[in-house]
């Protein structure tokens, strides 16, 4: 799918469901949102598979007849502009915008960049489109990398993709974060750290961030209260200690000259 839309279609799966035309949200149903959300994560899919994946409880019969339905609602909301039919495909037109898309492709390149910080922002980013980048390039702080994808939706499909999702988006942000931390942007480097112990509070790398950010500011204290947090978290919830690393981080000393607070 490309990534602007002449028509003015879009559809939003970071932070909730939407679809616009133009300026306006267009009311969709339930299920016929569940259908759109599939083809956008999926790409062109059999009828078939979509008839199991969203009526997997249902005959036939009667999963045909609910696809029918959806794609009835869906023309009658947006015309012809979003969906397209051949053969036994079902696909979102090339012409839609979706957020999801380019929001990925941002997650991954940051992920995987090892550049400082202003070279991995690159021009490509501030063409990016949709509502989930809108101010993407403020200030460096790629605000899609804080959306959840379609939160509350339930359903295994969806839970994959979201899954995916975060560890891509968790990954960007811990990348950025010890980016800015080598660049001593300690402040940045704090909330990047932040944002990505948000998507995940129990990955062992976005706290050492935090913390790495706090010894630098001079906030010792803050330090190890970050990692005392951590270690009631994760000793009651895991069973398990924060690593030896870590520790280093926030008393510059080996673990055994430091009793850990249990």
């Amino acid at each position: 799918m490309n990534e602007k839309s002449p028509e003015g279609i879009q559809v939003r799966l970071l932070g909730w469901f939407a679809c616009t035309i133009g300026r306006g949200e267009v009311p969709i149903a339930p299920k016929a949102q569940r259908l759109i959300a599939c083809l956008a994560l999926r790409g062109p899919t059999p009828r078939t598979v979509v008839e199991t994946l969203l009526w997997p409880q249902a005959g036939q019969t009667q999963a045909a007849k609910g696809l029918r339905q959806s794609l009835w609602k869906i023309r009658k909301a947006t015309g012809d502009a979003l969906l397209g039919a051949y053969g036994d495909q079902l696909e979102l037109l090339a012409s839609v915008t979706l957020d999801f898309t380019p929001a990925s492709r941002l997650a991954e390149r940051l992920a995987r960049s090892t550049a400082p910080l202003e070279e991995s922002m690159g021009p490509t980013a501030a063409g990016l489109a949709g509502p989930a980048e809108q101010g993407v390039t403020e200030q460096g702080r790629w605000p899609c990398l804080d959306l959840e994808l379609l939160p509350s939706w339930d359903g295994e499909e969806i839970e994959r993709a979201r899954e995916r999702w975060d560890t891509m988006r968790l990954a960007a942000l811990q990348q950025l974060g010890e980016s800015t931390l080598a660049q001593q942007d300690l402040l940045s480097s704090l909330d990047y750290g932040r944002r990505a112990a948000a998507v995940d509070p129990f990955n062992e790398r976005s706290q050492m961030i935090m913390a790495s950010a706090l010894v630098g500011l001079g906030d010792m204290r803050g330090a190890w209260r970050l990692y005392t947090t951590y270690s009631d978290l994760v000793g009651a919830e895991l069973g398990v200690d924060p690593s030896p690393r870590f520790l280093r981080i926030v008393t510059g000393v080996a673990q055994e000259d430091v009793p850990l607070r249990r």
